[in-house]
């Protein structure tokens, strides 16, 4: 039988009746750095699992809080409800389960079968050592619909004044004939390029070609930098000989000074 894990760390799929500060229950994944903890140490504390969506779930995985920290749960019941009305799960007597094989430390995991369908689920810790904390995943051999991940930054303002952003459909991906994500991969908004006295690398090869005819003829020696972050070049510097092994930028004269005009001022009007 195929399973795979389900939870997200999110307030919405894992909530409870109260937590310790910095311990909520969006953490409560195992093998992460952190853990629900309650804020009392008595068994009317749940942690509560919102599926979204009636599923089949089939084991559940128990952690303590994290390395160091000799704190976990030495037993526990569950609650799940389907429509609305909540039931404890019952053992094969038809008595109410406990779950009671538990770590022997806060780092082990416990796998229990669990085999319910359920929308949402509790876990009601009845022992414990030292304090409530604890750590879940539940595993489920349920088609998986996909689901998108956050947007990525907004890349580079292209010269056409549009920039993009995309996202996966990868949190989870689809999985057992799952559906796929359903919205935009990509999208697409307005922009206003920063490319005064700079060039984008595409403008750069454009106005390349047009200098050469100038540096050709006037033996005009261009000099550009590439700004990496930026991905852009920008214009360095710019030496024109004006007198036999002399080369200054500074004073320009005559009809080598209106060249020089000519590629200064059609930079800073790109």
């Amino acid at each position: 039988m195929f399973t795979s894990g389900i939870l997200k760390a999110d307030a919405a799929t894992l909530e409870s009746t109260s937590n310790s500060p910095d311990l909520e229950a969006y953490k409560a994944i195992v093998n992460t750095s952190m853990s629900w903890c309650a804020n009392a140490a008595d068994t009317f504390q749940h942690l509560q699992i919102n599926l979204g969506q009636l599923r089949n779930v089939t084991s559940i995985d128990i952690q303590g809080y994290k390395p160091g920290f000799v704190t976990y749960i030495k037993s526990f019941m569950v609650s799940y409800t389907k429509t609305g009305a909540w039931e404890y799960f019952k053992d094969n007597s038809n008595n109410y389960k406990i779950f009671s094989n538990a770590p022997t430390d806060e780092n082990e995991i416990i796998n229990h079968p669990l085999p319910l369908s359920a929308t949402k689920i509790r876990i009601n810790p009845q022992s414990w050592e030292n304090w409530i904390c604890l750590k879940i995943e539940l595993y489920t051999c349920d088609p998986v619909d996909g689901d998108f991940s956050d947007w990525s930054p907004w890349g580079e303002c292209m010269a056409n004044s549009t920039q993009k952003r995309s996202r996966a459909c990868d949190s989870p991906p689809p999985a057992r004939g799952g559906l796929d994500c359903n919205g935009n991969f990509t999208m697409t908004r307005q922009c206003t390029p920063n490319i005064t006295g700079r060039l984008t690398s595409l403008l750069f090869k454009n106005l390349q070609k047009f200098l050469k005819q100038f540096c050709c003829f006037y033996s005009i020696e261009i000099v550009w930098e590439f700004v990496p972050n930026a991905k852009i070049h920008r214009l360095k510097n710019v030496i024109i000989p004006v007198a036999a092994s002399v080369t200054t930028s500074a004073v320009i004269s005559g009809s080598l000074g209106l060249i020089y005009w000519i590629i200064k001022n059609k930079l800073t009007k790109v």
